[in-house]
């Protein structure tokens, strides 16, 4: 009880605190994602030395700070730049100093994919010149975060069948069904309100979103639990109390910001 107690308050916490910074306009969020992103690599980094890997880690702090600059400097190119250059470097600097055969030339291949692809997605619709990017970043975050408490409320009580026992043992198929409907209704829900304010919306778009959540925040949310398994860790980190780290309580939210930047894009919303 006392751990549900911390879990909801640090989540009612984090979400007054997204709120504002949505509120308060591109450069806070973008902030709030380089931040968010050190601490992210930093947390991926160190559950590969708890498994045992040694990768080099200095290369991926440099590049999270690069990504969001190079960005709003040179836009795909430069993103391409630091990828490029980033991956490039990972690879040289691993076989320069680490034994052939070694694994740690593929764990310093990861923290230069995950998390930071899917922060800098993030930034990305945070920087989107459409009228209407704030209102993509409440869609997501909104999605995300009644696919997981649908998802846990269902499952914590009528869970009966294990969705991936290997990977997450607590995860059941009642669980990941109710997640995808919760994020399926909520976004039926803001439709509906804004429809009700007099802002006709196109609503495939809301229903998409709600594919999108139900489906990628629990992708995320799989695969971070997989790496975790992987490693033999229980968390990422202890940063948000009854939650863990960043990448514990954002791996829905980073997947879901692929997937809606990768929408976004195709529609040119």
């Amino acid at each position: 009880m006392l751990n549900m107690l911390k879990r909801v308050t640090t989540g009612l916490l984090l979400g007054a605190y997204a709120v504002i910074m949505l509120l308060w306009g591109r450069y806070a969020i973008l902030i709030n994602l380089l931040l968010l992103m050190l601490i992210g690599v930093y947390e991926i980094v160190y559950v590969l030395n708890r498994a045992g890997f040694r990768p080099v880690a200095w290369i991926h702090y440099l590049s999270a700070l690069l990504y969001i600059p190079a960005y709003i400097w040179l836009q795909e190119k430069g993103l391409i730049l630091v990828l490029l250059c980033g991956f490039a470097a990972c690879m040289a600097i691993a076989c320069l100093t680490r034994a052939p055969g070694s694994k740690d030339l593929l764990a310093t291949l990861l923290p230069s994919i995950y998390p930071s692809y899917a922060f800098v997605a993030f930034a990305m619709l945070a920087l989107s010149a459409a009228p209407h990017w704030r209102l993509l970043l409440w869609m997501l975050l909104l999605s995300a975060v009644s696919c997981d408490v649908f998802a846990m409320l269902v499952g914590s009580r009528f869970g009966r069948h294990k969705l991936i026992p290997k990977v997450s043992p607590k995860k059941t198929v009642e669980g990941a069904v109710a997640g995808f409907l919760g994020a399926f209704l909520s976004m039926i829900c803001a439709w509906a309100a804004f429809y009700a304010f007099g802002e006709a919306f196109f609503i495939g778009h809301f229903l998409a979103f709600g594919v999108i959540g139900g489906v990628a925040t629990q992708l995320g949310d799989l695969v971070a639990s997989y790496i975790k398994r992987f490693c033999g860790v229980k968390d990422y980190g202890t940063i948000f109390p009854g939650h863990g780290g960043v990448l514990d309580r954002l791996d829905g939210i980073l997947f879901n910001a692929i997937a809606f930047c990768v929408y976004a894009m195709f529609f040119s919303l």
